[in-house]
């Protein structure tokens, strides 16, 4: 109960200090094709950590500036990636509520990105207050509860495998 009181107050207070409601109506159309800078935040499972990584592949082929947001332990995970900027957090980035702490904000809100891209399939307020925090055109997240608010593209979250998940969304990618 505790756990569900300590979600509750975290989604109050990102939409309070960080939801940027856009008055501007989002064009679709091309918006990730023309797009040219990218912030990806990494999934906290491995399983989906490890597989997850055929975005950033992808968007590297397609010649994207991509920044990635990742925990400190799993940076050995993404070797080879000379290509890619890293921002990386510890425990001590996250306060009691699993929300950005101060410092870390404020240098969060000093990056501005065309695109936004969460890749968090569970309910983690942490990624989901970055996502709000960084400046973007767009941001695309995984349907979750209380993200309707959150992301521009809500991508549907019904299936289990992720290899099958990520091949999918590069898919669905390639439409905008």
């Amino acid at each position: 109960m505790f756990e569900k009181i300590k979600f509750n107050l975290a989604h109050y207070l990102i939409r309070k200090k960080y939801l940027v409601i856009k008055s501007v109506p989002v064009t679709f159309n091309g918006i990730l094709s023309n797009s040219s800078t990218f912030f990806i935040i990494m999934p906290g499972d491995p399983v989906e950590f490890s597989k997850s990584t055929m975005l950033i592949i992808f968007l590297l082929e397609k010649h994207k500036v991509v920044t990635v947001l990742l925990d400190e332990s799993k940076l050995d995970l993404i070797s080879g990636k000379e290509d890619v900027t890293f921002i990386k957090y510890m425990d001590e980035t996250k306060s009691r509520l699993n929300l950005p702490v101060k410092p870390f904000v404020r240098m969060l809100q000093s990056k501005e990105f065309d695109v936004v891209m969460d890749l968090n399939r569970s309910s983690d307020v942490f990624s989901t207050a970055v996502a709000n925090i960084v400046k973007s055109k767009v941001k695309v997240g995984f349907e979750q509860q209380k993200t309707d608010d959150y992301y521009d593209i809500r991508i549907v979250n019904s299936n289990q495998d992720p290899d099958l998940i990520y091949t999918n969304y590069i898919n669905f990618l390639k439409m905008f």
